[in-house]
């Protein structure tokens, strides 16, 4: 997992949504590569949780192509066939 430190970040936005907050960030790593990261803080009776996920960037173009599938069914509102 990349060590999270404020100077390695390149790029930040804030998505607010309701009681869920949605970051996506984008990365250095101390060997200089740029990764994506997606994070989710929510509120939940025990309190705040944030989960997250690291996409590479020899994984980017594979994950962004199965997202916009997945954003195509749901916008669609049907099952994904393939």
């Amino acid at each position: 997992m990349p060590e999270e430190r404020e100077e390695n970040a390149v790029f930040s936005e804030r998505v607010p949504a309701g009681r869920r907050i949605y970051f996506i960030d984008v990365k250095r790593s101390s060997k200089g590569d740029l990764y994506l990261v997606i994070s989710e803080r929510r509120r939940t009776e025990e309190g705040k949780v944030r989960d997250r996920i690291w996409v590479f960037k020899e994984d980017l173009d594979k994950f962004l192509r199965a997202l916009e599938k997945a954003t195509q069914v749901v916008r669609q509102g049907e099952e994904l066939t393939s």
